[in-house]
């Protein structure tokens, strides 16, 4: 470094070093001038530097803190007057050194004997040549102020009324009182620093222009908005606002007036209101239905609207059964119910009318209803909770329809308002009308009924009356004129023959008419006895075979065939009662069966006998089935009628079946055939043994299907051995399948000439993999196999593709002809 250099660092260190001793003597005469003036101020005013050091306090300011002005000469620190808030004016003062904005609030100066004053500053920055050189300021006893903002702290809490108090028009909370953490649910400390506007929504920006419309005195309405607060809960609410200043800062006391209650109580009793004034105008309106279901149709709609997010059911008693028959149900959820339960809601029958109602009123709250009623007895608990949930249901109510204890229907009620009936005593003065009213529609279709019915009965009397003379005279014809004839000597032995049997018949005709007529008389008067006996079964089935041999002699097209056990099968019953019964149905069969055939067979099932007379007659229109049990009708009952009959089998049949403890059935198709089932109690005095083959006219066939695929679908071993043994001398390849999948899985394989299928097996039953074959096979011949017989299991097996049926147990000769029939074509 050169000499010059140095010598000119060496200057620049003296300037410096004079310049600090000016400044800081400049400091002291700044000081010195005012310091008898500042002295005698009663508040206590002081100098820092810039490091935050005392240079100055004034000696009545010491004084009033209890010290002296030589104490303060040795060391004094702020901190020691400012022992609690000492860290926070260290951080204003750097902030007021930095220009930045600085929180204005109360200190607490701590005097020498220990007391606490709360003081406020005023500060400033003492400046020398541009540059900031210390700050000057002056503390202000606010004890006075202190103790009234305490007293005004306490009232804002202990006030009855919601109060926030917000800090800037940007409507940030600055406090809220007791009141105020009620209303929001939160806590005051989680309300401050909170904006108002995150509680109100989308009129935040309507608040804040209310706010300016307060800072400016043009507001003196209040504002009304809705508040959402903690777990999203709406409170009405209605917003007065008033401005006030604070140490120079602009601040809103806002007070809250909550009307949520009071506007739903508005709301509830417009409603209510105006749904009376809908029901009492119902009332009236029920007058103008003529039917049952429009009638229900309209009540429950009405009630729907009366009680919205309900569901209404409403049904019709049936007294057998102290149940209600569903009719109509209206909710708006009633399209994804029926799914959720996995079957037709609709077709329910319900419980709900056999709770006690209270004399006094109309309807019962039923809180265990949909635990302990049957409505709802097949669904587990847990499927239980979950429709509750999915109904949204809190009460349910039910009701009667009731005039003068007579019972004619029942309403139920789901709904999620608790109060529904409380509020609503009206609903059932509405119920009760609507109950007249049913009753009146009611009481009308039985006069229309009874109308009808006498007409019926009149013209049924003189059909039958007209149809008896013909019935009568048609068969006395015969016999007269026949006689006559015999009688001539010139008469050759073949037309005697003819004419003697001809009479024989129409005698039979005529005895069977009369026996008919006695009968059907003993009914109506109550007096057709039952007498019990134990008989074999087969003696009767070889009887009638006897009896029906000749007259299908006669009756070429038509073949006749009867199935019954080799080994005797004793029962008890009236034995010529149920004759006669199976002679009603097989005349019957015989009279509609211009050609084709007649199955007659019995089995045992359930601990019942079954018997079966089955035809590929004419059939009857299902319209028609109704009708062919009642007295005097028959299917076609005008005068131009190809069948002759009185009309009065069939009505016999079935009373005397109902007499034996049984009842008859009914399986008919136009142009396919007809079935009849009686089903009678067994008492079986030996079980049935292996039912023999239809002896006539059916052989046995003697079959060959070398080289033809046969699949049997059965799950039991025993069962297939058995077709194997049948099927074994005809030279049939079988395939073994122990279910519907299997089935499915060797079809896709290799498709077989016939498949043998068991209706009932694990996994897929043959219900199933009959309509999966079909779909993709139509012309794969199916004969369906099982144990039940029953029409309904024949029905559903055809329905579901099967081209025949065979019960089990399977007989050989049945079997052999059954399979010839789809063997012996090409598939």
């Amino acid at each position: 470094m050169s000499q010059t250099n140095q010598d000119l660092l060496n200057k620049l260190a003296l300037y410096e070093a004079e310049n600090a001793r000016l400044k800081s003597a400049l400091n002291l005469v700044d000081i010195s001038r005012h310091k008898e003036m500042l002295d005698l101020i009663p508040e206590l005013v002081f100098e820092l530097n810039l490091d935050g050091k005392v240079n100055y306090i004034n000696a009545n300011g010491l004084a009033k803190y209890g010290y002296s002005y030589k104490e303060f000469t040795e060391d004094f620190s702020l901190q020691d007057i400012f022992p609690e808030d000492y860290p926070k004016i260290l951080v204003n003062i750097d902030r007021i050194l930095r220009n930045e904005p600085y929180e204005r609030q109360t200190y607490w100066a701590k005097s020498k004997d220990g007391n606490r004053v709360p003081v406020i500053s005023s500060t400033s920055i003492v400046y020398r040549n541009d540059l900031p050189y210390a700050i000057r300021g002056i503390l202000f006893d606010v004890s006075k102020q202190h103790e009234l903002e305490e007293r005004y702290s306490l009232l804002f809490q202990l006030s009855p009324l919601t109060t926030l108090i917000l800090h800037t028009e940007e409507g940030v909370i600055h406090q809220g009182n007791t009141k105020a953490e009620e209303l929001f649910n939160l806590k005051q400390s989680d309300l401050i620093s909170k904006r108002i506007s995150d509680f109100i929504g989308e009129d935040g920006p309507a608040f804040k222009t209310y706010l300016l419309n307060a800072s400016s005195d043009n507001n003196d309405k209040s504002f009304n908005t809705i508040l959402f607060v903690r777990n999203s809960e709406e409170r009405n609410v209605s917003i007065s606002v008033t401005k006030f200043i604070k140490q120079g800062d602009s601040y809103f006391q806002c007070i809250f007036q909550d009307k949520t209650e009071s506007i739903k109580r508005y709301k509830i009793d417009t409603e209510n209101r105006k749904q009376k004034e809908l029901l009492a105008l119902s009332v009236f309106q029920l007058n103008q239905y003529k039917d049952k279901n429009s009638l229900y149709k309209y009540i429950a709609r009405t009630l729907y609207a009366f009680n919205p997010k309900s569901v209404i059911i409403i049904g019709d008693y049936i007294p057998e059964t102290h149940r209600v028959k569903i009719n109509h149900i209206e909710g708006s959820k009633m399209a994804q119910l029926s799914e959720f339960l996995k079957f037709d809601i609709s077709k329910l029958e319900i419980d709900v009318i056999d709770y006690q109602i209270p004399s006094n009123h109309f309807f019962v709250d039923i809180e265990d209803l949909l635990t302990t009623s049957s409505f709802f007895k097949t669904i587990s608990k847990a499927k239980m909770v979950l429709l509750k949930t999915f109904l949204g249901v809190k009460k349910i109510y039910t009701g009667k329809l009731i005039v003068e204890n007579k019972i004619l229907g029942g309403i139920a009620i789901l709904t999620p308002n608790e109060n529904f009936l409380v509020e609503n005593e009206f609903v059932e003065i509405f119920i009760a009308q609507a109950a007249i009213i049913l009753e009146r529609i009611s009481y009308e279709k039985e006069l229309i009924q009874a109308k009808e019915n006498a007409i019926e009965s009149d013209r049924l009397k003189s059909a039958f009356l007209s149809n008896m003379s013909h019935e009568i005279r048609t068969p006395m014809n015969a016999i007269i004129g026949f006689s006559n004839l015999v009688l001539n000597e010139d008469l050759d032995q073949e037309l005697r023959t003819k004419y003697s049997s001809l009479i024989q018949n129409s005698g039979d005709v005529l005895i069977k008419l009369i026996d008919d007529i006695i009968d059907i008389s003993k009914i109506e008067s109550n007096q057709l006895e039952i007498r019990q006996e134990v008989f074999n079964i087969n003696e009767v089935f070889e009887e009638l075979e006897i009896e029906y041999y000749n007259i299908l002699n006669e009756q070429t097209n038509v073949q006749m065939r009867f199935a019954y056990s080799k080994l005797p099968v004793n029962i008890k019953s009236d034995r010529s009662r149920l004759k006669q019964i199976l002679n009603n149905l097989i005349n019957n069969s015989i009279k509609f069966t211009p050609n084709g055939s007649i199955e007659v067979w019995y089995e045992l099932l359930d601990n019942k006998i079954i018997f079966h007379v089955k035809d590929s007659g004419i059939g009857i229109p299902k319209e028609k089935q109704d009708i062919i049990f009642d007295r005097f009708r028959q299917v076609d009952e005008s005068s131009t009628r190809p069948f002759r009959g009185a009309g009065l089998g069939l009505a016999i049949s079935k009373h005397l079946s109902n007499l034996l403890g049984g009842d008859i059935l009914v399986n008919s198709h136009r142009s396919v055939g007809t079935e009849f089932i009686v089903s009678l109690p067994s008492l079986i005095v030996k079980e049935i043994g292996d039912t023999k083959s239809f002896i006539k006219p059916h052989q046995q066939l003697e079959c060959k299907w070398k080289d033809q695929l046969v699949y049997v679908a059965e799950d039991e071993q025993s069962n297939y051995l058995l077709i194997e043994a049948y099927l074994k001398k005809t030279e049939v390849r079988l395939v073994w399948l122990k279910n519907g999948k299997e089935l499915i899985k060797a079809v896709q394989k290799e498709i077989p000439n016939l498949i043998l299928l068991d209706l009932k097996m694990p996994e897929m039953d043959g219900y199933t993999a009959a309509e999966e074959i079909k779909s993709r096979y139509s012309k794969l011949p199916i004969i369906a196999q099982t144990a039940y017989a029953m029409s309904d299991e024949k029905r559903r097996a055809i329905e579901a593709g099967c081209d025949d049926f065979i019960t089990k147990p399977i007989k050989k000769d049945i079997l052999f002809y059954k399979m010839n029939k789809f063997l012996s074509k090409e598939i």
